[in-house]
């Protein structure tokens, strides 16, 4: 019998980080799961570098999001929705140690996944501003 081998291609836990932060700011309501998803990537190692960081502030950008609605939808991450969309899809004991601090290390992991996008934001508008103008230019000549 002859085994052959199979290889899956797979994102990087750093690339679903991104994907997962430009989902959280997409939906039309904040979803709690989301919320979650980047605070269990962040505590399992996954990280944005360089190149992936300025791939979501591409995205922010495009979207004309500012901080204010970052942090906003942060916010919304409030013990009312963890408790409604996370009780019946985490375990209890996982679920109750969030629960005793009010969801708060999920905001955390957020506004780390965030950082630069809520804390910078005018500033890299208009830096990601200065950029479209300059490849506009560009273009025209």
């Amino acid at each position: 019998m002859l085994l052959q081998s199979v290889i899956y291609v797979t994102a990087t836990a750093d690339y679903l980080l991104l994907q997962k932060c430009e989902v959280f700011l997409s939906h039309r309501h904040v979803k709690a799961r989301d919320a979650f998803d980047i605070h269990l990537l962040l505590t399992r190692g996954a990280s944005l570098n360089d190149n992936l960081r300025a791939h979501l502030e591409d995205f922010v950008s495009l979207k004309d999001l500012d901080g204010e609605f970052i942090e906003a939808r942060i916010q919304n991450i409030d013990v009312r929705l963890c408790t409604a969309e996370l009780r019946s899809v985490l375990p209890p004991a996982l679920f109750d140690e969030l629960a005793t601090t009010k969801f708060a290390p999920i905001r955390d992991s957020l506004r780390v996944a965030f950082s630069g996008c809520v804390e910078d934001n005018s500033n890299e508008l208009d830096r990601c501003a200065d950029r479209r103008g300059a490849q506009e230019q560009r273009a025209a000549d």
